[in-house]
């Protein structure tokens, strides 16, 4: 017996001070990133894209003592 099934096209990524990173994972308060970035605290975009639809929140990344693929983010209203 065969189901049918879907997969969505999913691609996260970060967006700062001009700059397009690659995001493997969110939660809550964190981005895990593709590959390892040293950031400044600094206000940037998230970007979730599902299939064709795109959408974007503001996110606070807290300063990075070193390069890191964990960032700690605080997101603006997820829920708007």
């Amino acid at each position: 017996m065969t189901t049918g099934g879907y997969s969505a096209k999913v691609t996260m990524r970060l967006i700062i001070e001009g700059r397009s990173l690659a995001v493997s994972q969110a939660g809550p308060d964190m981005l895990i990133l593709t590959e390892p970035a040293t950031l400044p605290a600094c206000e940037g975009e998230f970007e979730l894209t599902i299939d064709a639809t795109t959408r974007r929140w503001p996110a606070s990344i807290k300063p990075q003592p070193q390069a890191s693929r964990e960032l700690k983010v605080d997101f603006g209203s997820l829920c708007g």
